[in-house]
């Protein structure tokens, strides 16, 4: 066969080829856009899903409006003379929520949390009354940026639950693509909440009411004791420091 023969050959067969290759690239381009569009849809239906609020969940944020309008109406009345506190232990009800995947033919699955009962919490709920000279000595010297507590923002169980639906999440990629990169990102968001810490403020204590939640009436109490000798006293102590601060003075030792 001499080379004109074989060049005819060659382009009489990219010929034939040629609508079946333009027709599968078409094909991929419609389908990636289609399965794009579909798995956008997939996101908005769970996004609005997991906004949706329960009959439960009002009748829980209504019974917690409850409890702090109770604390509310304890406040001593009057100006305070100096800074003082109202703290208050509360039994709150939280969803426990369960991670779910909802199945899709067309697109990657998506997951929703959603409630699974409840689970009972105990609030210390803290109001902070100050005078104005106190409020105006923490403005000016930019007290409220102040550090009282740094402590992990995640618990041992927070994390292992966080790790397990996370590993759910990367098992169940469909796209090879998308379960290599979340397998390579495991570790990295793993060790990201590791190290991820929660700053409590001398600005966080203004806010009121304050409020932190824990899982047993014991660690409420220790952290509300933790308020009254430690982080109050300080606050204190700085007041004080800063009310007959001057810029310039002149010691004698």
């Amino acid at each position: 066969m001499d080379e004109q023969t074989e060049g005819i050959l060659k382009l009489f067969g990219y010929i034939l080829i040629a609508p079946f290759w333009i027709a599968w690239k078409i094909f991929q381009l419609l389908w990636g856009l289609f399965k794009a569009v579909t798995e956008d849809a997939h996101l908005k239906q769970a996004a609005e899903r997991q906004a949706q609020v329960t009959p439960a969940e009002q009748a829980r944020q209504a019974a917690r409006q409850q409890q702090l309008d109770a604390l509310h109406a304890t406040l001593p009345s009057g100006l305070p003379d100096r800074m003082r506190a109202t703290i208050q232990i509360n039994e709150v009800k939280h969803p426990r929520l369960k991670q779910e995947r909802i199945h899709h033919l067309v697109g990657e699955d998506t997951f929703i949390h959603t409630e699974a009962g409840e689970i009972t919490k105990y609030a210390v709920d803290m109001v902070l009354q100050m005078t104005e000279t106190e409020r105006a000595t923490i403005k000016q010297h930019q007290l409220d940026d102040v550090v009282l507590e740094d402590t992990p923002l995640f618990t041992e169980d927070e994390l292992v639950r966080a790790r397990i639906d996370d590993r759910a999440r990367v098992d169940a990629a469909k796209d090879p693509l998308h379960k290599a990169i979340g397998k390579q990102m495991l570790e990295t968001t793993e060790d990201l909440r590791k190290h991820e810490r929660r700053k409590t403020r001398i600005g966080d204590l203004l806010v009121s009411p304050f409020s932190r939640f824990f899982d047993t009436p014991h660690e409420a109490n220790d952290y509300a004791h933790k308020l009254k000798a430690e982080f109050l006293p300080k606050m204190r102590q700085l007041l004080d420091r800063y009310r007959e601060y001057k810029q310039t003075e002149t010691i004698e030792f």
